[in-house]
């Protein structure tokens, strides 16, 4: 698999800031929402601006992807997940993992850019 896209069926949001391990370094976090759907999970840390440059990553075992967000655009994603009439989706993409999102639109990314 090096790209996929899969329709959310939940989303949890956490906004208790928080301290988490991620190799080997504490990065603070400002919140925290997890969207789940076709047994594949989006975890999206809220950090500040300089801990924001953190890769995206999938950790396959896991079937799960953590990024790393400003927490200036906390309220784009909360909108986006709270959406009741329109379909929220995920994206994976493995080779330009910059590409990883929720988005309301199912999204077409095929090529790095």
């Amino acid at each position: 698999m090096t790209a996929l896209n899969f329709k959310i069926d939940r989303t949890n949001i956490d906004t208790e800031p928080k301290d988490i391990l991620w190799n080997g370094k504490k990065i603070p976090i400002k919140g925290t929402m997890i969207s789940s759907g076709m047994s594949y999970r989006f975890m999206i840390y809220f950090v500040d601006r300089k801990y924001a440059n953190i890769p995206s990553t999938y950790m396959e075992h896991q079937r799960l992807v953590v990024k790393f967000v400003p927490v200036d655009e906390i309220h784009n994603y909360f909108s986006v997940a709270e959406c009741k009439n329109k379909t929220v989706y995920g994206y994976f993409n493995l080779e330009c993992p910059e590409l990883n999102c929720i988005s309301i639109n199912q999204p077409v990314r095929e090529l790095c850019y």
